[in-house]
């Protein structure tokens, strides 16, 4: 099938795969720009900083459009999507998949590290009249979804590169029957989640780049350079 496809065309990596059947595919998309993401226009330091929740910018709308033109063209099909409860990675999912058949399941695991004021979440009892888009989605009764369901804002090196999080996050998918899942998220978890002897420092998404992993039974992430698609530009 597709995902064994993949499987072969990733061999050259240099790692045995014996035991893929118990692994998963993942293909991690980060959201299209936020009005907090650096740009020309100096008023992203107000939403970084100052503003709760940000959304997407035009850029960034017209970002996740191509990137699901492009998702489209290629034939890729995902068994399950995973996304953030952050608005921006709640606007990019949708745009990305909510016109599909794929099940969607909200995840706070994903959400960025907590470390300005962009990374603050809306609160569970709001964020459905906030983001109607995504009412109908999995994962609304899940154990970790407070009301308070993103972490506490600091700049503890904890929270900049949140291991503990990332490896509860691995334990999560692994457990998942769905072999090939979207994930939806952030640079900095992303990056964190992505570091380990292939690419020690992890891998920085661009925004809306998508980018393919392996996640072993072992719980080791190895890119898939072959499948992997780069930012858009």
């Amino acid at each position: 099938g597709w995902l064994d496809s993949q499987i072969q065309r990733a061999g050259g990596l240099g790692r045995s795969m014996e035991s893929e059947e118990d692994g998963k595919l993942l293909c991690l998309i980060r959201h299209g720009q936020g009005k907090h993401n650096p740009r020309i226009d100096l008023r992203f330091l107000y939403h970084l900083t100052m503003v709760r929740d940000p959304e997407l910018t035009a850029l960034g709308v017209q970002q996740a459009q191509t990137r699901a033109a492009r998702l489209r063209a290629e034939g890729h099909t995902f068994d399950a999507i995973v996304v953030s409860p952050l608005s921006r990675a709640i606007q990019t999912c949708h745009l990305l998949f909510g016109s599909g058949t794929a099940p969607i399941r909200l995840c706070p695991l994903l959400t960025e590290r907590c470390c300005s004021g962009a990374d603050v979440g809306t609160p569970k009892s709001e964020l459905r009249d906030r983001r109607p888009e995504c009412s109908a989605w999995d994962g609304w009764d899940d154990v970790g979804f407070e009301e308070q369901w993103w972490p506490t804002r600091t700049l503890s090196q904890a929270e900049y590169w949140p291991l503990a999080r990332v490896q509860r996050l691995k334990d999560w998918l692994l457990t998942r029957p769905e072999r090939s899942l979207a994930l939806v998220g952030h640079k900095g978890l992303m990056q964190c989640l992505t570091a380990g002897a292939d690419l020690p420092n992890g891998h920085r998404l661009g925004n809306c780049e998508a980018f393919w992993v392996r996640l072993h039974a072992d719980g080791r992430v190895s890119p898939l350079y072959a499948t992997s698609a780069h930012a858009l530009s």
